[in-house]
């Protein structure tokens, strides 16, 4: 009874020290449910052991099975209780005392290989910080050149568009100096219709300049359609008529180039004029 008592004692004090373990231990605590489950699973071999095995050899062959059942089932319970404590101690042992060089050398190598990244990420940027300021005369150079010909583009299509703008405009300034001449015979709807057509913002400026000089000319048409050009009988009155449409042209309110372009025409005609006048002039051979 006695020896009986010694091993109840013997297996509450090994599980009460593993419950401590388990309770108690940081490191041993997150593994209690796979401790217990070891411990049982273990007890319950223990016990089928204990049936089959036949330990004790003493044991009479009158004792029923009901009582051999019984034993077993409270030498798999004693042996659980064993298992439990030692479970948890080879757990104890584990984490306490192997696997902390383990884990010390993983964590060693852990922060080796992240001061190795660090190095290398430090280089890295270095480097490219270095190649950055290398560079930085070429980027500033190619940002200079860029905003150059940014500017070149916007002052060209500004050019260009003022060259569309002053063409059109000094047309519409022509046509109001002869509209009351030639208003019946090319009205101002048309002269819209005709600039809108041919001297949108969409054409080239040397485009619309050009189809400025053909509206001119055609103004010019017009205008000589209702007053043409009089008859002269003498030089001097060719030469009066050339100064007055001289003070006329120069009177206009239109570009400098149109005026010109208008003087150069007036000088043409005044010397077809001067050549058919000189003509009519030479006296007739006998």
């Amino acid at each position: 009874m006695n020896d009986g008592s010694s091993i109840l004692w013997t297996i509450a004090i090994l599980f009460g020290i593993g419950f401590g373990i388990v309770r108690w231990m940081p490191r041993v605590r997150p593994h209690e449910e796979r401790i217990r489950n070891w411990s049982i699973g273990l007890g319950i071999v223990s016990g089928f052991i204990f049936f089959f095995a036949d330990p004790f050899p003493n044991r009479r062959s009158s004792d029923d099975l009901g009582t051999m059942i019984g034993a077993s089932a409270m030498a798999g319970v004693a042996a659980g209780f064993v298992w439990f404590f030692v479970i948890a101690s080879l757990t104890f042992a584990y984490q306490y005392v192997v696997a902390p060089p383990f884990r010390l050398l993983g964590s060693w190598r852990r922060r080796l290989s992240e001061r190795r990244a660090r190095r290398a990420e430090e280089r890295r940027r270095h480097r490219e910080q270095r190649e950055w300021e290398r560079s930085a005369p070429q980027r500033e150079r190619a940002q200079r050149e860029a905003d150059a010909r940014k500017q070149a583009e916007a002052n060209q299509k500004a050019d260009a568009q003022r060259r569309r703008s002053d063409a059109r405009a000094n047309c519409e300034l022509l046509y109001s100096h002869f509209a009351p001449e030639i208003g019946s015979r090319f009205p101002r709807p048309d002269l819209d219709a005709w600039i809108n057509k041919h001297m949108a913002d969409t054409e080239d400026p040397t485009v619309v300049e050009q189809r400025a000089e053909q509206l001119r000319r055609l103004v010019e048409y017009h205008r000589e359609q209702i007053r043409p050009t009089p008859r002269f009988a003498s030089v001097r009155e060719l030469a009066e008529w050339l100064n007055k449409e001289k003070a006329e042209i120069e009177s206009l309110p239109v570009d400098e180039r149109i005026k010109r372009t208008l003087l150069a025409n007036l000088n043409e005609r005044n010397a077809e004029l001067m050549t058919q006048l000189v003509g009519s002039l030479e006296p007739r051979k006998s």
